[in-house]
């Protein structure tokens, strides 16, 4: 959660930063509604059969080649076994998109995913990706998703791995 609250507090005090000479942005603020997939791996895989949500994206453009996103969404991962842990999640990310080329970037985030089942603890959640900016609106990102959570009552650390795809279309580029 201390993650979420610091990508917060560096997306609001850049609005104040300006372009560098020369760095022209049309359209400093963008916004995007995805539909995502994503795969579990490892012991994740186990108990959970394919995720499939959805999210809507901020992005704050301080440069060409730069920009400050949040992410919040939601994703249900149908459980396999009974002793399936998750089942829905929200997560809330923020993170950065670093622009490699005209169409394609490398975009990190950090944050949190919390449970909709009860009793079920937030994860804190990281994943890197590669986009590609397929039409003027259309954009594609394959990611990593990596959750930690550690159980109330065992005091046990899980991990929840997934390699997802995010097909998003966007508005204000």
């Amino acid at each position: 959660m201390k993650a979420l609250c610091l990508s917060v507090i560096i997306l609001l005090s850049t609005l104040t930063i300006f372009a560098q000479k020369g760095d022209v942005i049309i359209h400093p603020l963008v916004f995007s509604l995805g539909a995502e997939v994503q795969i579990p791996i490892g012991s994740f895989a186990v108990v959970n059969n394919v995720g499939f949500g959805a999210s809507a994206q901020g992005e704050y453009r301080i440069s060409s080649s730069l920009g400050l996103t949040l992410n919040g969404g939601y994703i249900n991962f149908p459980v396999k076994l009974s002793s399936g842990r998750i089942t829905g999640l929200i997560p809330i990310l923020g993170g950065a998109k670093i622009w490699l080329s005209g169409k394609a970037y490398f975009h990190g985030q950090l944050g949190a995913s919390l449970p909709t089942n009860s009793g079920g603890a937030t994860n804190f959640t990281y994943s890197p990706g590669l986009g590609f900016q397929l039409g003027k609106n259309i954009d594609a990102l394959v990611k990593y998703v990596g959750m930690t959570s550690k159980d109330k009552i065992t005091s046990l650390t899980y991990n929840y791995n997934s390699v997802g795809i995010r097909l998003a279309y966007t508005f204000g580029n």
